[in-house]
């Protein structure tokens, strides 16, 4: 890596940032491939680090054999030592990557290429006492499951006159004079998720001492109405002085100019209370007429009232009203701060007792959430130093690398923050990746500004930024389009902001968003194809889906692979129906998609859920006739619908006869997972064709709600009916278009993106969450309020608002730049025509879209692009639509290159899974005393009399025993726990049996060393090899290898007659832990019946 201690690379979309992450991690191995122990790389997604590891795998194995894949890698490796005034040679290269590629296969769990929460899981897990938490605590990933658990539960120990119940029927009486939905149950679970997020935590200590003041809600309140009324006081006040002063000189407004539209509708309008005009914008109160009024008699009398007594009183009121001006926007100011401050104090007073009901949930469970560990761990790490945390996982870290920076929250960058201030200060070189554009996960508290601010955070440290600015995705059509567009929409859509905190300004200026076309594109003849398209709002749902099927169709016939086209849209709702639209237009075509085909869509799980609502509610004759419907279609009868009329409420006719009224009744005393798979066999679905995928997914869903939740079938229909309806069947790597959300898409590219409705509201009226600064509001440590610009502007908010309505934009701005940057050769945009009438456009994406392309089309490295305006439609157009060659001819049959093939990257071909593999299928009924258990209650072999059983089974145990043990001090508890578990029963393998054949077995002075204390103990751990042969990863797995720095000792127990296979094995595991750097390796084969030992030469 290179000699600065701190490189900050700006990777703009295509740039090759997973190449630099690559190359920046191998040449540290390279240099010293000792090192891989002491780099942790960070990213947050588990596909990301997965893509990340076998990239950096299969280039060390590249770099190792010379492969003409890796000839880029090396290439950079040597440039780069050479930039650093350092040589280094092939041979080197090779010798070092094959290295540091034994090291990293040996030693697996020091591979740390991690998500961001993964890591400090693994910390969390190893600081358990320091953080007062149970050794064998679980780590809660489903934390919205829990909160709405908690909920319900608070729920139901509602009493009439607890705190609870009245603060509940304050949330209705509020939504009811509001005109909204009284039933809050919904949403106070949505509200109650705020509990998990970064912003309440930062808070939580202060809100706990406020909740546990019995009556702060009640004084704060009465505060804040206090202030309320003061305010409205004083704005009445207003009005009845001027009524006053009209009555006193018999005049009304009608005798002025324009009467109530004139000057005196400044005063007029205070008639309607602060309650009202406190929702009124303040230029429709203090207008132009109200600004002249202040300084023109003539904006009060016509020129024949000049003189007249008229003009006495207009200029009494001229002064009133400067002197009102000055109080009237105080006034409001009051107003409106105390109003928004207890707007929502209902729900926030539920907070604390959701949260209390949580805590309590988790605590029965023994469950730690996944959201508070970033909390917890920065109040522990902040009061200690990196080596604190190094010691809890076990290794040093010299060098960090952070990718995809832009997501990382504050909580968890202050948890980074000390990792990597440790690593400058040993000098030793570190990286962080991002690039501001793409930051689209505000939503999951990540915040852009930290990148952006990166140069502050490292005071008297060498800090290098890095611009990453070639583009090697996109065609050069693409990448000029996006050039232009993005510095032009920035600049006309944020030149308007209140706030530049964070350097908005920077984020989209010429340097940081305009990128080099890549040499290999920079050909004479400029390819790549954009296309915007802005609809009128007649029939736009109905014109944009043929469009859109049009321009597959087209994209089709001239022969571009399904593969390579991508349909991204802002909404999940949209994907749904372009999918259904897309299956009936264009049936042929195959569509993948995580959110189109969710587990509500399969015929087999809705039939399992119908079977679980009858078993529930016996008399629920809906459910018995739908799940008659679905036992209808499954055995094949189109007629469903008329069987069912015909069953005259007879529907148990129509179902199998192991699900009629008597065997359901028997069918309900299952656990649930294993009714799930009864109801399963029951109705045959594993013979239904393309369902495999969707029962997997539910019984996985299924499998992992239960592990977390006892639950009733009652339970899990809830769950269905909430969450587990729309999980998502996951599609990667498979043949057809693409149908994704923006979000999912990040990371991704093709050649050919369509985005229809790309005209998403830019805001939407939410609560933001703020932390007042001005007393008495400041009592309070956090507020939830309205996102208003209107209800928010002259109040202590106002700057809240300011802020974020700036996220907003940059989110926005952000959504669409990681959109139009997917596309490689050709783009194609759909949204709606803001200029017309009646297309409810304005505040939409499709705006700058308007606002700019004319611009554009005038741009001098847009040349030739063209702009069409016919019926209401406008059509931006640059380039011709390209068409890559598909490179199908792989006849090249080289026998030396195929000897060289690259292990870590092998083909992968779609398998299509067989139902007959077993996905719901029930082995035949076990005796479930444990699952270990199993294999000594099933039926033997023929053949195997009873001593032949027990020795067998006597056998099992041992090596069970002798497997798990560190020490002999360990055996009493190991079978205390066999014998819990069901494995020792029988009269032949009693505990005390047992116990007396081990100590025998201890006497041996070798095997007594062998289980004594001082022994770094790893048992049945798997060491991952090459077969030199055929070139595949196998696994082997030596019984017990110990090591004390000195030695190491290979252990493999044996309980049959010896043979000359097990010397070969054991030669083979001191082999490989010869090459893993492990000293003075000796093997052993202890045959423990005879208690013969032998020594087993390498």
């Amino acid at each position: 890596m290179s000699n600065n201690i701190l490189t900050v690379y700006s990777a703009s979309a295509g740039s090759g940032k997973t190449f630099t992450l690559a190359v920046k991690y191998i040449e540290l191995l390279i240099e010293q491939p000792e090192n891989y122990r002491k780099i942790l790389a960070v990213t947050f997604t588990n596909k990301a680090t997965d893509e990340m590891k076998l990239r950096i795998l299969s280039q060390l194995f590249g770099l190792a054999n010379a492969l003409e894949d890796s000839k880029d890698y090396a290439n950079k490796i040597k440039q780069d030592f050479h930039d650093m005034g350092k040589t280094i040679s092939d041979e080197i290269i090779m010798r070092n990557a094959g290295k540091a590629l034994n090291y990293l296969l040996h030693n697996y769990n020091y591979f740390r290429i991690q998500t961001i929460d993964a890591f400090f899981q693994q910390v969390t897990r190893n600081m358990a006492r320091e953080l007062n938490l149970n050794a064998n605590f679980k780590l809660s990933l489903n934390d919205s499951q829990v909160e709405e658990n908690a909920v319900d539960e608070m729920i139901e120990k509602l009493t009439p006159k607890s705190n609870v119940m009245k603060w509940i029927l304050d949330y209705i009486n509020e939504n009811i004079s509001e005109d909204k939905n009284w039933n809050v149950i919904s949403s106070i679970k949505k509200f109650g998720q705020t509990i998990f997020s970064d912003i309440y935590k930062a808070h939580e200590q202060e809100l706990n001492e406020v909740f546990q003041q019995p009556d702060f809600f009640k004084n704060f309140d009465s505060i804040m109405r206090s202030i309320m009324k003061d305010a409205e006081d004083e704005y009445r006040k207003v009005y009845d002085d001027y009524q006053a002063l009209m009555e006193a000189n018999g005049v009304s407004f009608t005798d002025f100019k324009s009467g109530k539209s004139g000057a005196c509708g400044y005063f007029e309008k205070f008639g309607n209370g602060i309650k009202a005009m406190a929702g009124v914008e303040d230029d429709k109160h203090f207008n132009k007429t109200a600004q002249k009024a202040t300084e023109d008699i003539g904006a009060w009398v016509k020129k024949g009232d000049l003189g007249t007594s008229l003009e006495s009183v207009a200029v009494k009121l001229m002064q009133m009203l400067n002197e009102t001006e000055e109080k009237r926007k105080d006034m409001l100011s009051r107003y409106k701060s105390a109003s928004n401050t207890i707007r929502h104090i209902s729900k926030l007073r539920l907070l604390g007792s959701i949260k209390e009901n949580v805590d309590e949930v988790n605590a029965l469970a023994n469950r730690f959430p996944l959201s508070a560990t970033q909390a917890l761990l920065n109040t522990m790490i902040g009061t200690n130093d990196a080596p604190f945390v190094y010691e809890k996982i076990g290794t040093q870290i010299s060098h960090i690398m952070i990718d995809e920076f832009q997501d990382t929250s504050l909580a968890q960058w202050h948890n980074f923050k000390v990792l990597l201030e440790d690593c400058m200060a040993q000098n030793s070189a570190c990286l962080i990746v991002g690039d501001v554009k793409q930051s689209i996960y505000r939503w999951r508290s990540s915040d852009w500004r930290l990148l952006n601010n990166i140069g502050n955070e490292f005071p008297g440290y060498n800090v290098t930024p890095e611009q990453l600015n070639t583009n090697f995705r996109s065609e050069a059509n693409i990448v000029k389009f996006n050039n232009v567009f993005f510095e032009t929409a920035a600049k006309e859509e944020f030149e308007d902001l209140n706030s530049n905190a964070g350097n908005v300004d920077k984020i989209y200026e010429a340097k940081a968003v305009r990128q080099e076309i890549s040499p290999k594109k920079k050909d004479k003849e400029h390819k790549g194809y954009v296309n915007i398209t802005l609809l009128p709002p007649d029939d736009y749902d109905e014109v944009t889906m043929q469009m859109v099927a049009d321009q597959i169709s087209e994209l089709l016939s001239k022969g571009v692979k399904e593969s390579d086209i991508a349909i991204l849209t802002r909404k999940n709702k949209h994907i749904a129906s372009i999918g259904e639209y897309l299956m009936e237009e264009l049936p042929e075509v195959t569509l993948v998609s995580d959110e189109a085909f969710v587990l509500e869509a399969s015929l087999a799980v809705r039939t399992i859920i119908t079977a679980m609502r009858v078993m529930a509610n016996d008399s629920d004759e809906l459910s018995k006739a739908t799940l008659a419907r679905y036992s209808q279609l499954l055995i094949g009868n189109a007629n469903s619908a008329t069987a069912i009329l015909k069953a005259s409420g007879d529907y148990d006719s129509l179902l199998p006869a192991e699900f009629r009224k008597e065997p359901r009744a028997r069918l309900i005393q299952k656990p649930i997972y294993e009714l799930a798979e009864t109801i399963c066999n029951i109705f045959k679905l594993d013979k239904l064709k393309n369902e495999t995928a969707y029962l997997c997914k539910f019984f996985d869903t299924l499998a992992s709600f239960l592990a977390d939740t006892p639950a009733t079938i009652g339970d899990v229909i809830n769950e269905w009916d909430e969450n587990m309806h729309k999980k998502p069947i996951e599609s990667d790597k498979v043949e057809g278009i693409r149908l994704l959300t923006i979000h999912k898409s990040k990371g991704l590219e093709f050649d050919n993106v369509i985005i229809p409705y790309c005209d998403w509201k830019m805001e939407i009226g939410d609560t933001i969450w703020v932390s007042p600064t001005q007393s008495p509001y400041s009592k309070l440590p956090l507020v939830p309020v309205e996102f208003n610009k209107t209800q928010l502007a002259g109040t202590i908010y106002e700057a809240d608002y300011n802020e974020e309505h700036m996220q907003n934009m940059v989110d926005n701005m952000n959504l669409l730049y990681v959109t139009f940057t997917r596309a490689g050769a050709n783009l194609f945009v759909y949204g709606k025509n803001p200029n017309i009438s009646g297309s409810r456009a304005t505040g939409t994406r499709s705006t700058i879209l308007s606002s700019t392309i004319y611009e554009l089309s005038k741009a001098p490295e847009l040349e030739g692009s063209n702009i069409i305006e016919a019926d209401d439609t406008i059509v931006f157009s640059f380039g011709k639509l390209y068409l890559k060659e598909n490179n199908t001819d792989n006849t090249e049959d080289d026998s030396a290159e195929k000897k060289k093939i690259n292990v870590f990257k092998p083909k992968v071909e779609p398998v299509s899974l067989s139902q007959e593999d077993n996905v719901c299928q029930q082995a035949n009924v076990v005796f479930r005393q444990s699952d270990k258990s199993r294999e000594f209650v099933s039926a033997d072999d023929e053949g195997i009399n009873e001593e032949q059983e027990a020795y067998i089974k006597t056998g099992t145990i041992l090596h069970r025993i002798f497997s798990t043990i560190e020490t002999s001090a360990d055996i009493d508890k190991a079978l205390t726990l066999l014998e819990q578990e069901g494995e020792i029963y029988s009269s032949t393998t009693t505990k005390e049996k047992l116990m007396e054949m081990l100590h025998k077995r201890l006497e041996s002075k070798k095997v007594k060393e062998w289980f004594s204390p001082g022994w770094q103990i790893f048992n049945e751990c798997a060491i991952l090899d090459i077969n030199p042969t055929t070139g595949k990863v196998v696994n082997r797995r030596p019984d017990r290898v110990m090591t004390n720095g000195t030695e190491t000792i290979v252990v493999d127990f044996k309980f049959a007659a010896p043979n000359i296979e097990h010397q070969r094995q054991v030669a083979q595991y001191m082999h490989l832990l010869n090459n893993m750097g492990y000293a003075n390796v000796k093997g052993y084969l202890w045959y423990v019946y005879t208690n013969k030992i032998e020594e087993v030469n390498a």
